[in-house]
């Protein structure tokens, strides 16, 4: 449901996204798969210039509050399945068009159970500033699995462990 809300946003008086259409159940809509991508990435961008030190654990929890969301299986869903470490600053993950794409797959993955139709590995790459027809490393594989690219820690922070089939074998 929601039509091409990727993130499961909510409508919110006052705040508005390229390509919005009505709300639905309380939900914002969007026209195409990619205005839903790309307020998902504004979304996130805009929790950044709110707190430029927030962290993606933190941006998480926001987006998956506790009183509506397991939001500690949440943000270790969304870790596990992207590689990012969650205490990473969330405006590292976003300078890096690679990294936020990875980071929107995850998260769309986890708010939809999959992959809606019409969204393609170039609309996250698209969303997160890269240039299309570059696969992302964070999009699925022909066989639906996540590929995965290493992302460095932030400062002090526990590197999470690469839980990977790939890195079981």
């Amino acid at each position: 449901g929601f039509a091409n809300n990727t993130g499961n946003i909510r409508a919110t008086p006052g705040v508005s996204f390229p390509g919005q259409g009505p709300a639905q159940n309380g939900f914002m809509t969007f026209d195409s798969p990619q205005s839903g991508v790309n307020a998902q990435a504004g979304n996130l961008a805009a929790y950044v210039k709110q707190n430029p030190n927030i962290t993606v654990a933190q941006a998480l929890a926001k987006w998956a509050p506790p009183s509506e969301n397991n939001t500690g299986q949440y943000i270790s869903q969304i870790a596990e399945s992207s590689g990012i470490n969650p205490g990473m600053p969330l405006a590292d993950v976003l300078k890096d068009p690679g990294t936020a794409a990875i980071l929107l797959d995850a998260q769309t993955r986890l708010e939809k159970g999959g992959i809606p139709k019409g969204v393609t590995p170039d609309t996250f790459t698209a969303a997160a500033g890269g240039q299309p027809s570059q696969v992302a490393i964070g999009s699925a594989d022909a066989s639906g699995t996540p590929q995965r690219a290493p992302v460095p820690a932030a400062p002090g922070a526990q590197q999470m462990p690469d839980i990977s089939p790939q890195a079981q074998t």
